[in-house]
């Protein structure tokens, strides 16, 4: 029996576990918090973290993250050897790694009072990796209404300039939290700008003027 243990903190992995149970995909999960004592014993809970652990409860093999989650997502399509290849695998780190040290600044959820927290540990570089992410999607956004509106691109990066500047990308992990949540609100914020502006008919430079007010306001409750 294969048994994928998740973080029942984390509404996407309990929500991604539940539909691989529901399809067949693997024969059962536990949250980390049901685990009896020989599974706990079976997997390295600092790794499982990161990266959720799939255990084979009659070989006692254990895989972690891709290697986990991709051959149970072949087993849900008519092509799943794909999802095994080596280079799905290769492609898929990367990507497993961004989601997977960010899911609680994606989804914030209160820490469990009591029992074993499989919170992801701070990983500054997929932090970084992060912020790119979210910045590029920005930057794009910003671009485009650039061409829109006529207005240089800084006229409309005064938003990226006090997030980092409210922001404070420090050595403590608490701001670097503070940082990732804000910038990925600021996206959407950027992102929701868009439909409105073509929806409403009003001048795009004036929605987003707007925009940016409200993410100052919301940008400033956060930092409280």
């Amino acid at each position: 029996m294969k048994v994928l243990i998740y973080d029942d903190a984390c509404p996407l992995c309990t929500w991604y576990s539940g539909e691989f149970v529901k399809r067949g995909a693997v024969d059962n999960r536990l949250a980390f918090n049901q685990l009896p004592h020989r599974l706990r014993k079976a997997i390295d809970l600092q790794r499982a973290c990161s990266e959720i652990p799939l255990v084979d409860t009659e070989t006692g093999q254990v895989d972690y993250g891709v290697a986990a989650v991709l051959p149970a997502l072949g087993r849900l399509f008519r092509y799943g050897g794909l999802f095994r290849s080596a280079g799905m695998l290769a492609l898929a780190r990367p990507a497993y790694a961004l989601v997977s040290y960010n899911r609680r600044i994606v989804i914030p959820v209160a820490h469990p009072r009591e029992g074993f927290d499989p919170a992801p540990p701070f990983h500054r570089g997929w932090r970084l990796a992060f912020l790119a992410v979210l910045l590029a999607v920005i930057a794009g956004v910003q671009y485009f209404l650039s061409s829109q509106t006529g207005e240089p691109v800084w006229v409309l990066s005064l938003g990226v300039v006090a997030l980092v500047a409210t922001g404070g990308l420090y050595k403590h992990p608490a701001a670097w939290e503070y940082a990732g949540r804000a910038a990925l609100r600021y996206a959407g914020w950027s992102l929701l700008s868009l439909p409105v502006a073509f929806l409403s008919g009003l001048p795009a430079l004036l929605v987003w003027c707007l925009f940016q007010y409200g993410f100052f306001v919301h940008l400033f409750r956060m930092r409280g």
